[in-house]
């Protein structure tokens, strides 16, 4: 009387025996006769819909206690062809319980998956490392986003204590995925004044601790650091560009230069830019979505 439990679903498994180093495949019971050449399965009643775009996916004993437990996502797919469906999520190390965002990804069989064999991407995928700082964002005069290479431990990332600035005290920390957090101040950046940001204890879901000492500049927006540099109002397929119209920014700073909630006003229209970064000394191309 196991338990599958997926998003606000739950099914019975039933009873049955996984040999030992071996597969059984759950699945409707109304699938279970076309799975049978695959190997051992289990038919499930009410066995629930796994959505590609992801979900909090479990097995719990008759007991409650949590067998194993994944909350995957498209991304895991590390493939936007393959996230749209018929392929297989596999378990790259399955001795590795840890990892799951780093130790998941798309099947590379064939078939599209591997069921009732040893998964076509199995490997020794052991999490030793700790997690880096991908990027690192200011995203207002007083808010800093990190994003990091893996999952975190929640609780780690959102501890205030584990991150000190020494000229400013952080108020709160907003997590806002496994890989990324904000971090807000109670004063405001300091206009072109360097800060040093000590970064401690900082586990992944692994364990391992991330320690770091970041060095950041927070720089005011002022007239002219980016201006508008293209304008193409009239396409023409026949020239050799694609026909679309579309404006061409400029940043003429030796630094980066985030776009957070800009404004195009044109004539009587006035539309939002979104979030995107400009490189330094860079150029980025608006257009329509369409």
């Amino acid at each position: 009387n196991w338990r599958l439990k997926f998003a606000d679903k739950e099914c019975l498994l039933g009873v049955d025996t996984i040999p030992s180093q071996g597969y059984i495949l759950l699945c409707s019971t109304g699938a279970k006769e076309s799975l049978t050449a695959y190997g051992k399965v289990l038919g499930v009643s009410n066995f629930p819909s796994l959505m590609n775009t992801g979900g909090n996916l479990e097995i719990e004993s008759a007991s409650g206690e949590v067998i194993d437990q994944i909350n995957y996502s498209e991304t895991w797919y590390k493939s936007t062809e393959k996230s749209e469906g018929g392929w297989s999520l596999e378990r790259i190390d399955p001795m590795n319980t840890c990892s799951t965002f780093g130790n998941w990804t798309s099947s590379i069989s064939t078939t599209g998956g591997s069921p009732g064999l040893k998964n076509s991407v199995n490997a020794e995928n052991p999490d030793t490392r700790s997690a880096v700082i991908n990027s690192i964002q200011i995203s207002s005069d007083h808010e800093l986003v990190l994003n990091f290479s893996e999952y975190m431990d929640s609780l780690s990332i959102k501890t205030l204590s584990n991150y000190t600035l020494e000229t400013n005290a952080i108020s709160q920390v907003d997590l806002k995925t496994p890989q990324s957090i904000a971090l807000i101040f109670q004063q405001s950046f300091k206009d072109g004044i360097p800060e040093r940001l000590q970064i401690k204890d900082l586990e992944d879901e692994c364990g391992n601790v991330l320690d770091s000492l970041l060095e950041l500049t927070y720089h005011e927006i002022h007239s002219h650091d980016v201006v508008i540099n293209e304008i193409m109002a009239d396409p023409s397929p026949s020239v050799g560009l694609p026909d679309y119209e579309y404006l061409e920014l400029y940043n003429t700073k030796d630094y980066p230069i985030v776009i957070t909630n800009w404004r195009l006003k044109f004539a009587d229209k006035e539309c939002l830019l979104g979030v995107d970064t400009i490189p330094s000394q860079g150029y980025i191309l608006l257009c329509s979505t369409g």
